[in-house]
């Protein structure tokens, strides 16, 4: 089954196969990730529709320290939605002050935080 019976090698495909899902492991587990989108905040970027027609996003999950988050998406957990993923806009990085949206109130970003809308 795995080799062939004949030579006694190993049959290319299996060994592609096993490759290509060693792989797809790995670049999953530690550099990139695929996620469907969950809800509509995002809209109309991204868009949350029935099973089949909802945005599905590609992500890395690194990322370089010296790079500047300001107005770009980021993938986070969300624990409200049991641990799926969840696509927001970084509005200002650690030591910026922003004014939030529910009072108005000004608050400065701790070191080692993001705040996200």
């Amino acid at each position: 089954m795995y080799f062939e019976k004949e030579t006694g090698r190993p049959h290319l495909r299996v060994i592609t196969l096993s490759t290509a899902i060693i792989l797809s492991l790995y670049l999953n587990a530690f550099t990139c990730s695929v996620a469907r989108v969950h809800d509509d905040s995002m809209e109309p970027l991204l868009k949350k529709s029935k099973f089949p027609f909802s945005d599905i996003i590609f992500y890395r999950k690194f990322l370089n320290p010296a790079e500047k988050l300001h107005n770009k998406i980021v993938a986070i957990r969300d624990p409200a939605l049991k641990e799926k993923i969840v696509f927001r806009r970084v509005i200002a990085q650690e030591n910026q002050w922003v004014q939030r949206s529910i009072d108005g109130g000004l608050i400065k970003v701790p070191k080692g935080h993001i705040w996200i809308e």
